[in-house]
């Protein structure tokens, strides 16, 4: 299972590869440090499961990413990181991430559940698509 991390700081990158290690034995987690970096590791990986990025970090365009990522071929879930007590603070941005999680002490455990549960709701939408396609 690939996952894509975007986010400012190389040490976070760790923290959330750490993280999510216990999602899928041959997880593997990428780290782009910004949107134009995410936005051509997107185009060479068109087999992610996942993407994970710092809502803070990359301020108002990062639903680029998501529209990025969304395209014709891709549709990877996307997890949003934001700031402790913001909640959802970018539910007028479209396309929505599929969850939120807050930047707290509990991000190193509770990530993995997050990035699992969105990516499992994203290949339900995906498979119900595919049905009502045949």
């Amino acid at each position: 299972m690939k996952i894509l991390y975007i986010g400012g700081e190389q040490s976070d990158a760790h923290g959330v590869a750490t993280a999510l290690r216990g999602v899928d034995q041959d997880v593997k987690v990428s780290w782009a440090s910004g949107l134009e970096p995410a936005a051509r590791w997107l185009d060479e990986n068109r087999d992610l499961a996942a993407v994970v990025v710092e809502a803070q970090t990359n301020g108002d365009s990062w639903p680029s990413v998501l529209k990025h990522a969304r395209g014709p071929a891709l549709h990877p879930a996307v997890v949003a990181i934001v700031p402790e007590g913001a909640g959802p603070p970018f539910e007028w941005l479209r396309p929505e991430p599929d969850d939120y999680i807050p930047r707290n002490g509990s991000l190193a455990r509770d990530l993995p559940i997050v990035v699992t549960r969105a990516v499992a709701r994203t290949r339900g939408r995906q498979q119900v698509e595919l049905d009502d396609m045949r």
